[in-house]
């Protein structure tokens, strides 16, 4: 019995082989396949080779004696060398340090992630506080608006004007783009098909994201009124 080796590609494959004769000519049995060592044979790759081969050889211990394990043992290690306590010691090292800088990062992501939702939190508190303040005072010219129209239903005279207001021009006084009223008149009747939640799962923090996800969800809720 003997270990063979054979260079494939860029693995140096190992087997156990056992002779015996036949027909007068001395033939060769392959055994078992006792692992395959990456190349070059680096430590690391030796270490890896050398892990998996003594469970190889247990699972054999019924077919090997003690002397043919050892046999087989230097065969490989004649070609195949054991790491060295130095050696091993170096790749510990070696994987203790990769594996801490993989945490470290994981700490500068998530540190990122957590400071840059922590940006968008605040502002989106800040948007959302200009928003309500512009929800109050429009509030409070909707009251205004309508007790104008209930004083002259009513019959009352009072100054009132006859042009009806320009909306357009009102909203950008107030400091609103035409973007900007698109994006209310979209959201709007997103509300009024009852697709608030839906907005507020697709809506993104980006603001250009915001107006682009409520179109879409406009669309969608659009075609699903239209189906039934």
């Amino acid at each position: 019995m003997f270990v063979r080796f054979r260079t494939k590609g860029q693995r140096l494959q190992v087997s156990l082989i056992a002779t015996h004769r036949s027909d007068g000519r001395v033939r060769n049995e392959h055994v078992a396949g006792l692992g395959a060592a990456l190349l070059p044979l680096s430590a690391a790759n030796r270490a890896a080779f050398w892990q998996q081969l003594h469970p190889r050889l247990a699972r054999l211990g019924n077919r090997l004696s003690g002397d043919d394990q050892a046999k087989i043992l230097a065969a490989v290690h004649a070609r195949i060398t054991m790491v060295t306590g130095d050696e091993l010691r170096a790749l510990q090292i070696a994987a203790a340090a990769a594996d801490a800088r993989f945490w470290e990062m994981m700490e500068a992501s998530n540190a990122e992630l957590r400071d840059g939702n922590r940006e968008v939190a605040a502002t989106a508190e800040k948007r959302a506080n200009v928003a309500g303040q512009a929800a109050e005072a429009a509030a409070a010219r909707v009251a205004i608006a309508k007790d104008r129209v209930k004083r002259l239903e009513a019959g009352e005279a009072i100054a009132s004007s006859i042009v009806e207001p320009d909306l357009r021009k009102l909203a950008h006084q107030a400091g609103m783009t035409d973007s900007d009223i698109r994006h209310s008149v979209i959201v709007h009747e997103i509300y009024q098909l009852g697709g608030e939640q839906e907005y507020l799962d697709a809506t993104a923090p980006s603001r250009r994201r915001e107006k682009t996800a409520a179109r879409k969800v406009l669309r969608r809720l659009m075609v699903r009124q239209a189906a039934q």
